[in-house]
């Protein structure tokens, strides 16, 4: 984090430092690499959708909150690909926002899955996988067919220890 800042601040000494940001996309990056073995690269300056929606993840939670009531009506319509066009057909910028936010969580998740589960069938590499979703994904791979989380739970396992460890910044 030191280095990162001392380049943005670009040699200046008057320059304002937005501490909350820095130890936000610190916390990405540690969470990151101890929990599930994946470097975002933010503090090297590359730009994060995933901490972007990360970040406005409670920001858009705040703006549907009034309209949780209909949430219990709108689960009960039909299978999720349903629900999921029906988020994308409200006129409701703030539900299409709260859908775009769900959706990169889940691309990303499943980008480093693929790339945990490759990784763990190669010998050499998976020697090396201590941090915690490499560990639930070596003993999901182990286990008896019917003990085995599928996919979309490890998924969720893995988004909820990224929100988590991030969100403590705020």
């Amino acid at each position: 984090m030191k280095r990162a800042m001392i380049k943005d601040l670009g040699g200046t000494r008057t320059k304002e430092i937005d501490m909350l940001r820095w130890c936000s996309s610190t916390a990405l990056e540690l969470i990151g690499t101890a929990g599930i073995g994946h470097n975002f690269e933010i503090l090297h300056g590359v730009e994060s959708e995933y901490s972007d929606a990360i970040k406005n993840f409670f920001p858009a939670l705040a703006q549907i909150a009034p309209m949780r009531s209909l949430f219990p009506v709108v689960y009960r319509m039909g299978p999720s690909w349903l629900q999921e066009k029906l988020a994308e057909w409200v006129p409701n910028a703030a539900i299409r926002e709260m859908k775009h936010i769900v959706d990169v969580q889940e691309r990303q998740a499943q980008d480093i899955l693929s790339q945990k589960k490759k990784a763990l069938n190669d010998a050499n590499k998976s020697k090396d996988m201590n941090d915690i979703m490499s560990v639930l994904l070596k003993a999901n791979m182990e286990a008896r067919e019917e003990d085995r989380l599928p996919e979309d739970q490890l998924i969720g396992q893995m988004n909820t220890l990224i929100f988590a460890g991030h969100e403590t910044t705020r």
